[in-house]
């Protein structure tokens, strides 16, 4: 039996080329006349068809030699600053969210008016439960951001 690792496609980029060579054949000094790079794995596939579209125009185009699609991906690992960004955009979403179930509360505090009171009502307590999620997430991001 065999034991292939699968990697993550997640810290990959994927990217192609089209080359035009100057014989009807794989040769030496190939032109590049297109390249797409820097993709996910999902936009990569999902535009893969528009590739191989571009290489039948060139190819209609070009009748007497070879076209070639290079398809290619690298690791991708992003700098401090690029995880910094990404930090401080989910911290600065997080509070957003959080300020919105907050107001959600107040209204719906305001707006009260059972017999019963609000500490036992479904929606007040799933509500409070979600705020206090966030307050522990926002607190879990910012000490990631401040230990990056």
């Amino acid at each position: 039996m065999n034991n292939f690792k699968i990697e993550s496609v997640q810290n990959l980029k994927f990217g192609c080329q089209i080359f035009l060579h100057t014989q009807s054949f794989h040769c030496s000094n190939p032109k590049l006349m297109k390249r797409w790079d820097n993709m996910s794995f999902d936009q990569y596939n999902k535009w893969k068809w528009y590739f191989r579209y571009r290489q039948a125009l060139i190819q209609v185009q070009n009748p007497r030699f070879f076209v070639d699609l290079v398809q290619s991906n690298y690791k991708y690992i992003p700098n401090e600053v690029q995880i910094k960004k990404r930090l401080q955009n989910k911290i600065i979403n997080n509070k957003g969210m959080l300020t919105k179930w907050i107001n959600r509360l107040e209204k719906y505090v305001n707006n009260w008016v059972s017999l019963f009171p609000i500490d036992d009502d479904k929606a007040y307590i799933e509500a409070k439960k979600k705020i206090n999620a966030l307050i522990i997430k926002i607190s879990i991001l910012e000490h990631e951001f401040n230990n990056v």
